[in-house]
């Protein structure tokens, strides 16, 4: 057996067990890297088998003739794309949370078995799980410098990620992430998915779009050589939150535009929207290997939530609507609508614009 143990925030301890052969398991699992630890872990408050099982599915409601459902448990008999598998959860709303998760692939002469597909279940988990500890995983970028922390928060292609990247490379900001950030107590806390990619971004291009073909290659040989070596020297610990920037790309649009103090309850909607979004449209990260379309994860929660409406996964958005507009309360919020195509200019004007 293969195990694979991940410490986030010294608060949430995720154990990953291969009952299932598999070459490269750790090489390709990028997402939780940053969080990884060598030694063994006690008392997850996750684990994972990966491998057969038989589910313990007796006393059910069904939904959908699929999703299996009683009190604080789901099993799933499932497919998307070359992927099938069967998942069952223990804990599902509540206490310790055991994953019994077994795959096949379709597709026999694909490298697929060697991808981290258990990881849609993992991160959609932790949404929750993280909640119920008091930390808050949000959609959004983050950077800080001398305790001043900024939070970009915005949907993908946004330019979350280039900006980040010139906040380190021109202010000496350091780095939360640029996908995920964790809140807790009115502070921000790293949640850098994939390290090794932002690594090589940072240091080789201009923005976060490959100029061309021979990045991307560049990109997966950096991948496959530094994924035990990771960079994290410009990590930062945990923050102050004194800006959230809500940012919209806008085609056609010819300038940087910048609003300050807008509508707070309908800025914190579009976070928890953005939070959903993600739970839903992320299947898989390599989706063309995957053919994994969708998060399953979200259909499996909502399943839940139909059977148990009153749950506390059934009020997790709302209640996490009133913790987001508690933290930002006193946070100075612009709304920030940015040109379809990036440059440097934009990144000047916006500190010019903030005082930084």
């Amino acid at each position: 057996m293969k195990e694979i143990n991940y410490n986030i925030c010294n608060d949430m301890k995720i154990s990953l067990r291969y009952n299932k052969n598999c070459f490269f398991i750790e090489l390709l699992n990028m997402d939780l890297a940053y969080f990884k630890v060598d030694n063994k872990i006690e008392d997850p408050d996750i684990i994972i088998n990966i491998g057969k099982f038989k589910p313990s599915n007796d006393g059910c409601f069904l939904v959908d003739n699929r999703c299996y459902i009683k009190h604080n448990y789901l099993y799933c008999k499932d497919i998307d794309g070359m992927v099938q598998w069967d998942v069952e959860i223990f804990g599902f709303e509540e206490g310790i949370t055991t994953i019994n998760f077994d795959y096949n692939i379709l597709n026999r002469n694909s490298f697929i078995p060697c991808l981290p597909i258990q990881n849609f279940l993992i991160e959609g988990l932790l949404f929750y799980k993280l909640f119920r500890k008091g930390y808050f995983l949000i959609h959004s970028a983050g950077v800080c410098k001398n305790n001043f922390g900024i939070l970009m928060a915005g949907r993908g292609g946004a330019f979350k990620t280039s900006l980040s990247m010139d906040f380190i490379r021109k202010k000496e900001y350091q780095f939360f992430g640029d996908d995920m950030v964790i809140l807790n107590k009115n502070r921000i806390l790293p949640f850098p998915i994939s390290l090794v990619r932002f690594g090589f971004m940072l240091k080789n291009l201009p923005t976060e779009n490959f100029r061309n073909r021979l990045d991307k290659i560049k990109m997966i040989k950096s991948i496959i050589n530094n994924y035990n070596h990771l960079d994290n020297t410009y990590i930062a610990e945990n923050s102050q939150i004194n800006i959230l920037l809500s940012i919209t790309k806008r085609n056609e649009l010819m300038e940087l535009e910048v609003k300050k103090e807008p509508n707070k309850k309908i800025i914190i909607k579009k976070l928890i929207y953005s939070n959903q979004l993600e739970m839903s449209l992320h299947g898989s990260h390599m989706p063309k290997l995957t053919g994994m379309t969708s998060n399953h994860f979200y259909r499996y929660l909502l399943s839940y939530n139909y059977i148990f409406p009153k749950s506390k996964l059934a009020n997790y958005f709302y209640e996490l609507e009133d913790e987001l507009l508690e933290t930002f309360k006193d946070v100075p919020i612009y709304e920030v609508d940015i040109p379809e195509k990036y440059n440097a200019n934009i990144f000047d004007e916006l500190c010019k614009i903030l005082n930084l």
